[in-house]
């Protein structure tokens, strides 16, 4: 996704596990933040982990 400088918005992210995860297993996703450039200037890390409900 691109924005404008100065630019904010509510964004929303949601995993869900397909039947293939196995219980207890975790995952790792990265989100990168780039400039106009493409050069790394932030980002986020989310540890996830499969839960049954």
């Amino acid at each position: 996704m691109t924005f404008k400088s100065g630019e904010q918005v509510d964004a929303r992210l949601s995993f869900t596990a397909e039947a293939e995860a196995a219980g207890g297993q975790r995952y790792t996703v990265h989100v990168t933040q780039v400039d106009q450039r493409g050069e790394e200037v932030g980002g986020v890390e989310y540890r996830l982990s499969e839960a049954r409900q």
